[in-house]
């Protein structure tokens, strides 16, 4: 039951569109996805952490996210701190990890 979000998440993380995966559970996968995206970590931490964790899920490097959001890579980076600190983990695959145990727990 969990294989179309986890070869959605493995299609981001490698920016291969689920489609070519899985044409038929594209818009099922996205939906699960989006409240997944919309719910994580909501409760400790920010509005402009929860944006930034949101690109850097989605496979955005700190310059990306920088960029997208109008912000300085220095302080993409020190929201990244923040954000690591809140969720008491110390790496990007540990918050990957997070967000696949989010999606799972629900």
């Amino acid at each position: 039951s969990v294989e179309p979000v986890v070869i959605e998440l493995i299609g981001q993380q490698w920016r291969q569109p689920s489609w070519q995966l899985e044409p038929r559970r594209h818009e099922r996968d996205r939906a699960v996805l989006e409240d997944a995206f919309q719910s994580f970590g909501r409760d400790v931490l920010t509005a402009r952490e929860t944006d930034i964790c949101r690109l850097l899920l989605r496979g955005h490097s700190t310059l990306s996210v920088a960029h997208n959001l109008g912000l300085a890579e220095g302080t993409v980076k020190n929201h990244c701190k923040h954000i690591y600190a809140r969720l008491n983990i110390s790496s990007r695959s540990e918050l990957f990890r997070l967000f696949l145990n989010h999606i799972f727990a629900d």
